[in-house]
């Protein structure tokens, strides 16, 4: 499970940092702090269900390492909610930094949907 999240998520962060290394260290702070709400709530939630039989996660493919921290959970189950949090956090924050983006952004179809 974790070699599948860092084999997922490296590539991601491994192009935002090489696209804008600089925008990303200028913004850490805010970037991180959002980062770390994220994680947490995510945490809470993940762990509730977990807790509650909402969903679970096979033995086997964990370390068996659960943090208190993360509140007991799997540490691939957290380090999960990190990466991913940090992978759209990022992304916003360069998508922010860039105004080219948003002309491109801009020329792309909007999705139409029809009711009934």
């Amino acid at each position: 499970y974790l070699g599948a999240l860092v084999a997922w998520a490296a590539p991601v962060l491994a192009l935002q940092w090489g696209y804008g290394a600089a925008t990303l260290r200028a913004n850490w702070r805010p970037a991180l702090a959002t980062v770390a709400t994220a994680s947490l709530a995510l945490w809470a939630a993940d762990a509730w269900a977990l807790e509650h039989g909402v969903w679970f996660v096979r033995p086997r493919f964990t370390l068996g390492w659960r943090p208190a921290w993360a509140w007991g959970l799997p540490i691939e189950e957290a380090a999960f909610f990190v990466l991913t949090s940090s992978m759209c956090v990022g992304g916003i924050c360069l998508l922010r930094a860039d105004p080219t983006a948003w002309a491109w952004l801009a020329g792309l179809p909007t999705a139409r949907f029809r009711c009934c």
